[in-house]
């Protein structure tokens, strides 16, 4: 196994503690967030410029990654969905994106102090990181609240501050078989 490939591991991932998920837009943007409240889902949509009704009901609670390391960075394969990664939009907002639509967004790993780190940083099931994008800016959340509920949007452009919380559940992995067996 290559060293890009001990690297590598599978990770529930959280924002703050809050489970994430991705809002889907009628302009077809797979927006990632966190939500609070209830009721019918509402998001600001950063290709229309509009907020927009975006479902009924819940939806899927909790964002399962493949963290594919390539030297010291990461992508973030989203499971569940083919060939979808987290990348950042053309106005730089996190979201679902296939490797067909545009450039997948590289990661780097950060500790508490803002150092790059790796899976071999981590010993622990469970990490607290930071996120930094690429020739960028760490990884921030911007709040929006509308018709009485909270969204946020993550961005590398404005807003707090994020910090990551992984649950590791597998490492060393080359290629996952399915998201079931992380269930």
């Amino acid at each position: 196994m290559d060293r890009n490939n001990e690297r590598s591991f599978v990770a529930r991932v959280y924002s703050d503690g809050k489970k994430m998920e991705f809002l889907q837009t009628s302009s077809n943007a797979n927006i990632l967030t966190t939500r609070e409240g209830s009721g019918p889902p509402h998001a600001y949509d950063p290709i229309s410029k509009k907020w927009v009704r975006v479902g009924r009901g819940p939806l899927k609670s909790t964002l399962l990654v493949h963290l594919r390391c390539y030297d010291s960075h990461y992508q973030l394969q989203i499971l569940g969905k083919n060939d979808t990664y987290l990348s950042a939009d053309y106005d730089d907002i996190l979201g679902a994106f296939s490797s067909t639509q545009r450039n997948v967004t590289n990661f780097t790993l950060l500790n508490a102090e803002h150092q790059p780190i790796t899976l071999d940083d981590l010993n622990d099931p469970q990490a607290d990181i930071y996120l930094q994008t690429d020739n960028a800016g760490l990884i921030k959340q911007s709040l929006f609240e509308k018709w009485g509920y909270t969204y946020t949007c993550f961005t590398h452009t404005a807003g707090d501050l994020r910090l990551f919380n992984l649950d590791i559940l597998q490492r060393q992995v080359v290629t996952p078989d399915s998201p079931e067996q992380y269930d």
